[in-house]
């Protein structure tokens, strides 16, 4: 018995269709959760189950079948649970997962986070804290420093009337000394000037000039920096002295435009490169006077405010001497930060050191080398 090619080509069709149909019966919701409508073996299936051409439908006699639908592909795996990373709060989930609604617990932590009351600037600097912990720090240190510098720099503190200012350029300027330095009068506008300038003007006898006021900034400076080197983290002690030195050369540029007409920024800073070097040497021949005792230090001190001068009264000198000393153990017991606070709130450490030094000078004859 022969059988047409269109008739075997149908028989074949109903069985595959009746293989597809048990295999359906052993596969897991689980697995057609997973099926891709893309892949080969899906797309396969549902041409079987479609309806057959209309060709197909005029030459093939028709064949009831109770067989279902088919939609499902058996061949595809099923995708493993995604998991969560190491370290992770959260396990991943998969983009194809039905969406979870989140628990109870979590959406009353979500609404407590958002009505927690909490100004803006507390955020900012909360941020801004745990962020740049390293930049915060360095605006304090240099906040501090400010407060240090500005009472080193009202110890010797000079001004330049402004209608000799303008002289300058007229030949009829401030006067000058042997040195040929722009004398100046005592400003006693700057806090503390006024007793400032009683003692190193008056007393002392220095003049009111740049050279002097750096000098004795530099002094005080100094004197700072012996205290400062006693913090136990070296990177503060050297942020301190940056600022310091950082302090004074903004000063200095301010005085040498606005008292001295030194218009021109090169020739500025040419000037503030020489103030550089002098406070390095200033550090060095100090500290070789603390260890090598009053002797030295007071060489140190004839050369750098006294310019060497060959007739200095060595009595101010031996003065000065024992100042730096006193101001140097009566820091040594005290906290960085409870000296900017006291020169803050107008404590004065420098003057308290000046009183009765002249009196002990002139009347020990073996000068300042005890302890005072």
């Amino acid at each position: 018995m022969k059988v047409c090619s269109q008739c075997l080509r149908t028989l074949r069709k109903q069985a595959r269709v009746e293989q597809l149909a048990q295999a359906q019966t052993h596969t897991s919701p689980l697995q057609s959760r997973y099926l891709s409508t893309a892949s080969p073996l899906r797309q396969r299936s549902q041409r079987l189950t479609q309806t057959p051409a209309p060709e197909d439908q005029a030459a093939a006699p028709p064949m009831p079948t109770t067989a279902p639908t088919v939609t499902t592909n058996v061949t595809a795996q099923v995708e493993p649970q995604q998991q969560p990373q190491k370290g992770s709060s959260k396990p991943k989930l998969n983009p194809r997962s039905p969406p979870t609604d989140p628990s109870t617990s979590q959406m009353q932590r979500h609404i407590s986070a958002n009505m927690r009351p909490q100004s803006i600037t507390h955020k900012l600097a909360t941020t801004l804290r745990s962020a740049a912990k390293s930049t915060t720090e360095s605006y304090i240190t240099y906040g501090l420093t400010e407060i240090l510098f500005k009472s080193c720099a009202a110890r010797a503190p000079y001004t330049i009337p402004e209608d000799q200012r303008m002289g300058v350029y007229t030949g009829r300027g401030p006067p000058k000394n042997a040195r040929q330095e722009d004398v100046g009068v005592p400003d006693d506008s700057v806090p503390g000037g006024k007793g400032a300038q009683s003692w190193w003007f008056n007393e002392i006898g220095l003049e009111p000039t740049f050279s002097v006021w750096s000098q004795v900034c530099f002094l005080h400076m100094y004197i700072l920096t012996v205290k400062l080197r006693t913090l136990e983290n070296e990177k503060v002690f050297l942020d301190y002295q940056r600022y310091l030195i950082e302090h004074f050369s903004n000063a200095a540029e301010d005085k040498m435009a606005l008292l001295h007409g030194m218009n021109a920024r090169g020739v500025r800073n040419k000037f503030l490169k020489d103030l550089f070097q002098q406070w390095r040497g200033v550090l060095y021949a100090y500290d070789e006077g603390l260890v090598k005792g009053d002797a030295v230090l007071a060489g140190a001190v004839w050369r750098n405010l006294w310019k060497a001068d060959e007739d200095v009264d060595w009595e101010k000198v031996a003065v000065v001497v024992g100042y730096m000393r006193r101001c140097i153990a009566g820091l040594n017991d005290v906290d960085v930060q409870e000296i900017t606070s006291g020169l803050k709130e107008g404590s004065n450490y420098w003057e308290e050191a000046q009183q009765g030094l002249q009196e002990i000078v002139g009347s020990n004859s073996r000068g300042i080398s005890e302890p005072m």
